[in-house]
């Protein structure tokens, strides 16, 4: 008689964790802390998306690491005021959360355009990132030409709105993503309040967020092959990080943190393992 199959964990820690909040521009943002030892990691989602979606990077580390999780201004338990949702303002809340973390720098972690948002963070706090790990996320716009995001704002700010962001979900979890994940993953972004979404969009309209200055840090991409990236996708990312450690990866979708948690995991504690102890 074959011997059953262990069950998966069922990834509990984060949701039982107590909450936390730290000030930016008299707003809350909302943040969770995971383990107490080791360097520390500051895990940044993608647009719509909460820090529920690194639930299994906290079974992982919690006992190796310290992990900061972040709902970012707009969304999940943070608040969701009526401002511009800017790249600068997401990068001053993750600094608030690492200065109320009590957390002299981290290892940005971050996931889609949580990855640009960790770079502006390294642009405007250098001295507050030890590396960067971009998890399916290009440092480039994901539109092609300008019209193609003046069409989607329009409808983003209009009364079908739910019809844009459907849209976009639908292209993110249309390959490798289980149906269970997807109808999550759905779920969860399609709550974010419509003046979100659509000022996290507009606001990425700025030429500067996509500037190619060097990240002067150790970097880890792990890029799905199935996101469509431009041909030169690999090149561009050498030029930027001279310490570049990039990683194609088959058969994954692009929210793999939490579809395939394991080739996330274990790539990241390969690449901890490589850096240099903090001083």
């Amino acid at each position: 008689m074959a011997s059953p199959q262990p069950r998966k964990a069922s990834a509990k820690l984060l949701s039982g964790t107590p909450s936390r909040y730290a000030t930016v521009d008299g707003h809350r943002v909302h943040y969770k802390k995971v383990g107490a030892r080791g360097p520390v990691l500051l895990f940044v989602h993608g647009w719509a998306c909460d820090l529920s979606f690194w639930r299994h990077q906290a079974e992982r580390f919690h006992d190796r690491a310290t992990l900061l999780f972040v709902d970012l201004p707009g969304h999940g338990r943070s608040d969701k005021p009526q401002v511009e949702y800017t790249h600068d303002l997401f990068a001053n809340a993750l600094e608030a959360v690492l200065a109320d973390a009590g957390a002299r720098d981290a290892v940005l972690v971050g996931h889609s355009v949580g990855g640009s948002i960790v770079r502006q963070l390294h642009r405007r706090h250098p001295d507050r990132s030890r590396a960067i790990v971009l998890v399916d996320a290009s440092l480039r716009p994901f539109w092609r030409e300008p019209e193609h995001l003046a069409q989607l704002l329009a409808l983003m700010r209009g009364p079908e709105y739910l019809k844009g962001a459907l849209g976009l979900v639908e292209m993110m979890v249309a390959d490798h993503t289980p149906a269970v994940a997807g109808l999550e993953i759905r779920l969860r972004m399609l709550t974010t309040p419509q003046h979100v979404m659509a000022g996290m969009l507009a606001a990425m309209d700025d030429p500067a967020l996509w500037a190619e200055d060097p990240i002067e840090r150790p970097v880890l991409a792990l890029l799905s092959r199935s996101s469509r990236y431009r041909d030169d996708q690999e090149a561009f990312l050498r030029r930027l990080a001279p310490q570049l450690d990039l990683r194609w990866l088959d058969d994954v979708g692009h929210f793999m943190m939490l579809t395939q948690p394991d080739v996330v995991n274990a790539a990241l504690s390969e690449f901890l393992a490589a850096l240099a102890p903090a001083s």
